[in-house]
């Protein structure tokens, strides 16, 4: 198999020194050079009898063409042999070496002194190529950036959860304290207070879980678009530039969308649940000197009289003051 040295050279012989392309209808002059009978025709136009070879100058007689049909047949199979379709130009063959910034796309040296690309402005692939992944640096920093954000955002969310989570626990626990003094009487009003608290708390994780969550929807996406423009900076410059375009566009519709702030609801949280908890410890406290004041009112009055009748009397008037307080 042909070493891609051995090919280079076989593509210089069969290139024509006018048009810089493979040889396409190539003819001999007398002095052994050959040329694309289209170039050598334009080549001459206006000479009057002494026709030179471009190359060495040589007269040729008459303007005597040649057909060269062996080397027309050679250049067929090297153009063939020498790389993908992709890299060729459909309508020439030849190889795609400029890029035309008009039409933006990839053409060849033919195409370039073809009618339909005629005052267009062309530069080298190789050089659009560089310019454009040049161009790209700065839009994948910023990507980058994105992501970096995005991960700062994501882990402040978390954090705030967590710390909301520690509130939860921290301000149930003080809030259920209370009533383990009364237990036995306060279980329905405890049970529906803790209830109420831990849907409120599961709503409001559901909240900031939903944010996290279009966070990483937008990690995902920014991540997905950056690999993908990644790989595609080291495609051949002709893919490149055939998928960069629609990447770039892309990426001018993509926009950071940062998650409302949640520390105002937590402090609302917060205050609430403290409020509720000095509620109820007042609460508590007033049961409990009710029941102090219902003690000391029957020791000195009715067990004087009636020790029997107000043992029962205590117990009952303790029951009944301990049942207004908790309505």
């Amino acid at each position: 198999m042909a070493t891609a040295g051995q090919l280079r050279a076989l593509r210089e012989e069969a290139t024509c020194s006018i048009c810089l392309g493979f040889f396409q209808d190539p003819v001999a002059l007398d002095c052994g050079h050959n040329f694309c009978r289209p170039c050598i025709t334009l080549s001459w136009r206006g000479a009057q009898q002494d026709r030179p070879c471009p190359e060495c100058r040589a007269v040729a007689p008459g303007g005597l063409l040649r057909p060269n049909r062996q080397l027309g047949n050679i250049v067929e199979k090297l153009r063939q042999l020498q790389e993908p379709d992709s890299h060729l130009c459909p309508r020439h063959g030849e190889r795609l070496l400029m890029f035309c910034t008009t039409d933006r796309t990839p053409i060849c040296v033919v195409c370039d002194r073809c009618r339909e690309h005629r005052g267009h402005a062309v530069v080298i692939l190789e050089e659009a190529a560089e310019a454009h992944k040049n161009a790209l640096q700065p839009i994948l920093a910023n990507l980058k950036n994105a992501l970096v954000t995005l991960q700062e955002w994501k882990t402040e969310k978390e954090e705030t959860s967590a710390t909301l989570e520690y509130m939860f626990k921290s301000q149930q626990i003080k809030i259920l304290c209370p009533f383990e003094d009364l237990k036995e009487f306060l279980e329905n009003e405890k049970q529906s207070l803790s209830s109420r608290l831990e849907r409120e708390h599961k709503e409001t994780l559901k909240k900031i879980q939903g944010k996290v969550t279009v966070l990483e929807k937008q990690q995902d996406s920014f991540t997905k678009l950056l690999t993908e423009i990644e790989e595609q900076s080291l495609l051949p410059d002709i893919e490149f530039m055939k998928v960069v375009q629609k990447s770039i566009d892309r990426l001018k519709h993509l926009t950071l969308l940062k998650p409302e702030d949640d520390s105002a609801e937590c402090v609302h949280i917060v205050k609430r649940c403290r409020s509720q908890h000095s509620y109820l410890m007042e609460r508590v406290k007033e049961i409990k000197e009710t029941f102090l004041d219902e003690l000391e009112f029957y020791e000195h009055i009715k067990c004087f009289e009636y020790p029997d009748t107000a043992k029962r009397n205590f117990h009952s008037g303790m029951e009944l003051v301990i049942f207004e307080n908790a309505t």
